[in-house]
């Protein structure tokens, strides 16, 4: 049997050729495979030339749309501002810009996406702030901490949630402006990709977020900003998961909040390294849900979710 993969983005390939490669234990739960040593596969590796030069085209174009970005903002910031009487709001971190859109990302796509990532960034940021040991953490900090993850049910929890969990927020804050986005992959148009949200393979160093259609059909606004903080924490070199003995990204060990709150409770450290759990605690961090109150955000279809998460917390609603 003879099956043809793309693996370029997966490892560094000093040229076309034979390679021997072996079976590395399976990333699941479920299983356990034990003749890891003992398989063994002959792969022919082409194309290795054409991938370096797609590689320096990409990274060309990527810094002549950082360069072209650079110079509208120093335009726009040379104009002469009219002064008011009125003293203007202090303004939320700025969101480093840079990302790139790839040609069948449209005007609408791109314009969601954009909001999409400015707001999910002020939530990286704050969750970051976020260290339930620390004598001053907030009451929501600590509470969606032990949400999440429980890190204080854990020998060490403390040191593994500054390891990983905030380790992996800042790591995500340092690449947010390299995202790369794909908004018409052909696998969602497949059957596998019914439902799904977005994808991205851990090791791509372009850091490509295949976005699927299903995402801007969804009236779910929170989890389309979870989404795009999920997908970037499964990244070999944002995401920090410790469970392999190795750096790799965060790994899809539970899906959905049900589980990933389970998962917290009977697993802490699988939890600090799966990235539902990751995903949640930003948006709930976001959203300032838990505790005594409650900031939801400006969009209206949020407004609902933001109802449902106080009355989920309060036990109202299971």
């Amino acid at each position: 049997m003879s099956v043809k993969v793309d693996i370029a983005a997966q490892y560094k390939w000093p040229g076309d050729g034979e390679y021997f490669i072996r079976l590395a234990q399976l990333e699941s739960a479920d299983v356990d495979y034990d003749r890891v040593m003992t398989t063994q596969a002959v792969i022919q590796v082409t194309g290795t030339k054409q991938h370096a030069q797609n590689q320096q085209a990409h990274t060309k174009a990527r810094e002549a749309d950082k360069a072209r970005r650079v110079q509208v903002l120093l335009e726009v910031e040379s104009k002469p501002k009219a002064r008011s009487k009125i003293a203007s709001k202090p303004k939320k971190n700025p969101m480093p810009t840079g990302q790139v859109f790839q040609a069948n990302c449209g005007s609408s796509e791109r314009e969601q996406i954009n909001t999409w990532l400015e707001d999910a960034y002020q939530w990286v940021l704050q969750a970051e702030m976020c260290n339930p040991f620390a004598k001053e953490a907030s009451s929501i900090c600590v509470q969606l901490a032990a949400l999440w993850f429980n890190p204080s049910d854990y020998d060490g929890g403390e040191a593994k949630f500054a390891s990983s969990v905030t380790a992996t927020l800042t790591r995500m804050k340092m690449h947010w402006k390299d995202t790369d986005f794909d908004c018409d992959p052909a696998l969602c148009r497949s059957k596998r990709g019914e439902g799904v949200y977005a994808f991205v393979y851990p090791g791509d160093r372009t850091q490509t977020v295949h976005m699927c259609p299903f995402t801007f059909s969804t009236d779910n606004e929170a989890e389309k900003r979870q989404t795009l903080v999920h997908e970037l924490s499964h990244f070999n070199f944002i995401g920090v998961n410790e469970m392999g003995e190795r750096q790799k990204g965060e790994m899809d060990f539970y899906y959905g909040e049900g589980d990933a709150v389970n998962a917290a409770q009977a697993n802490p450290i699988k939890a600090m390294n799966n990235a539902d759990n990751i995903g949640y605690f930003i948006r709930d961090i976001g959203l300032k849900v838990g505790g005594t109150g409650v900031l939801c955000p400006t969009w209206a279809p949020l407004v609902v979710t933001c109802v449902v998460l106080v009355l989920q917390w309060s036990g109202i609603i299971r």
